[in-house]
């Protein structure tokens, strides 16, 4: 057994299990079903610019890649907060789409919709939606109703 950085040519599937299964609520919270979530953290491990990138997960492996974990310094991670590969696992919204189908749902029907963003009020939420599927859900500080809220309105 040896440790040493995640190499191009490993098994980067295996990698994003791993990641995965760490905080498996979460991240089905923020991609979607275990395998979808999978493929989105095996995306960004091939990225250069995100806390899930190549260059900051170490491995410990044999002939296979047995556990990892992902290390970076203060400044590596300041500059990758600012990173837009993260955009690359959300699914793209079609907003006129969305705000047709939210219209019943909303408080008086009115939903706010241009090119840029998504706005409706909807049992006591305010949901701002982006068309690169990102969105903000104000009324609430807790993360598991956000994501059902989002799933349950904009879709996964």
């Amino acid at each position: 057994m040896m440790i040493r950085q995640l190499l191009p040519g490993d098994d980067l599937k295996t990698a994003a299990r791993l990641i995965y299964d760490t905080d498996s609520k979460g991240f089905a919270r923020m991609f979607g079903p275990r395998e979808k979530a999978v493929s989105s953290i095996e995306k960004l491990i091939q990225l250069d610019s995100n806390h899930f990138s190549h260059r900051f997960i170490w491995v410990w492996c044999d002939d296979a890649v047995r556990a990892l974990m992902i290390v970076f310094t203060r400044e590596e991670m300041r500059h990758s907060l600012k990173s837009t590969d993260y955009l690359a696992c959300f699914s793209p919204v079609e907003l006129a789409a969305l705000a047709e189908r939210l219209r019943p749902a909303a408080t008086d029907g009115r939903v706010q919709v241009n090119p840029y963003l998504l706005r409706a009020h909807i049992d006591g939420h305010e949901f701002t939606v982006f068309p690169d599927g990102r969105a903000i859900i104000k009324g609430t500080a807790d993360e598991a109703v956000a994501a059902t809220l989002y799933a349950k309105y904009i879709g996964v």
